[in-house]
Order: C-alpha cells, then sequence, then structure tokens
C-alpha cells in the first residue's frame, strides 16, 4: 500500500510539472502568477534580513524586478501561445465540419450526399492542412503554393482577402527560389501563419 501511494504521489508530482512546464487552461497560469508572487515575497524578505547596506539592498531589489519582469514575459508568451493552440483547434475542428458531407433525413433512412459545397470545401480543407504544416522541403512548398494560386485564379475572385493571400504567395515562392539560408527560418514561419490565418478566412468566407 505504501508503494502504491508513493507511486500514486510521484505520479501526480509530474502531472503537476508538466503543467507548470506546459500550462494550457486559466487556471494553470493562475498558479503560476501565484508560485512567481510567492518567490518574490520570498526574496525580498532575504533581501531585508540578509542586507544591511542600503546601496546593495538597491542593488538587489533592482535585479529581483529585472528577474521578476523576465518571468512575467515568459508567463505572457506561454499565455498566449495555449490560447493560439486553442484557436487554431478550433478552426480546425470548423473546417472539417464544413468538408463533411451533408446527411438527409428521407423515409428509407439517413442519405449521405455530397454536394459541390462540401467538395468544394473538403479541397480547401486540404490546401489549409498542407500550409499550415511547418515548411519542409522547398520544391514541395513551392508545388503547394502553385497549387493555391491556381485555386485562387479558378475562384475569380478579387476581392481584398484573396489578393492579399496571393501577394503572400508570390512573396513565398519568390523567397523560396532564392538562397533561403541568409533569411533563416523566423521569417519564413511567419510568413507561413500569416498565409494560414489568410486561407483560413477564406474558408469560412467561402462555405458560410
Amino acid at each position: 500500500e505504501d508503494d502504491d501511494d508513493e507511486e500514486a504521489e510521484e505520479e501526480e508530482l509530474a502531472f503537476q510539472l508538466q503543467k507548470r512546464l506546459n500550462p494550457r487552461k486559466q487556471k494553470d497560469f493562475d498558479v503560476l502568477q501565484s508560485e512567481l508572487l510567492q518567490w518574490r515575497r520570498r526574496e525580498e524578505r532575504k533581501i531585508l534580513i540578509t542586507c544591511g547596506n542600503i546601496e546593495r539592498k538597491r542593488e538587489l531589489t533592482k535585479a529581483l524586478l529585472i528577474k521578476e519582469t523576465c518571468l512575467l514575459r515568459k508567463i505572457e508568451a506561454l499565455k498566449n501561445e495555449a490560447h493560439s493552440k486553442v484557436k487554431a483547434n478550433k478552426v480546425e475542428q470548423s473546417i472539417s465540419k464544413m468538408a463533411q458531407p451533408k446527411t438527409w433525413e428521407t423515409s428509407y433512412g439517413d442519405v449521405i450526399v455530397e454536394t459541390p459545397e462540401t467538395s468544394l470545401a473538403r479541397e480547401m480543407k486540404g490546401m489549409h492542412d498542407d500550409v499550415r504544416k511547418k515548411i519542409g522541403k522547398t520544391p514541395a512548398r513551392i508545388d503547394l503554393l502553385q497549387r493555391i494560386k491556381l485555386f485562387l485564379h479558378r475562384m475569380h475572385s478579387s476581392t481584398t482577402l484573396v489578393k492579399d493571400i496571393l501577394v503572400l504567395v508570390n512573396r513565398e515562392i519568390e523567397i523560396l527560389q532564392r538562397d533561403t539560408a541568409e533569411l533563416g527560418n523566423d521569417m519564413l514561419e511567419g510568413m507561413r501563419m500569416r498565409l494560414t490565418n489568410l486561407f483560413a478566412k477564406l474558408v469560412f468566407k467561402t462555405n458560410t
């Protein structure tokens, strides 16, 4: 029984550690904020008790403030990342639902029907899924971007959204056809995210 209790305690500690390393819910971030506050108060007491020199106390207090600010920024970055993941998951679920065949109720039972709208939604979903993937081999990425261009031209749309997507697609193709080593992955990743978000908007606008 003691072994079981010890194992359960270890599992709980591992779970709590994972939440700290990979917070997802608001209560996880509330715990991080609370722990940060407790840490700061402990450090302040430590400075107050151990440091008698006023100038040294100011230096340590300033250093503590800098550390706290840095940790707050990290928590905020983790929070933004978690919110982005939740939003991306919701978008993906909505797009997947659009691409599903329609189910019609008849006197003979449910009939699954493929419509031009669901076919279009599924085609767009496939492109959206590919666009949001991490940029891999250059030829495959360029081929995907060319397919998106052809698709947009087939739409015969001159909306601002379509024009913005075409600008991003052409810019990325041009960059990929050059030496990308000088540009770095951050720039390409930023372009991928912007294209993913714009294409998701196009999916919703086209299918709702």
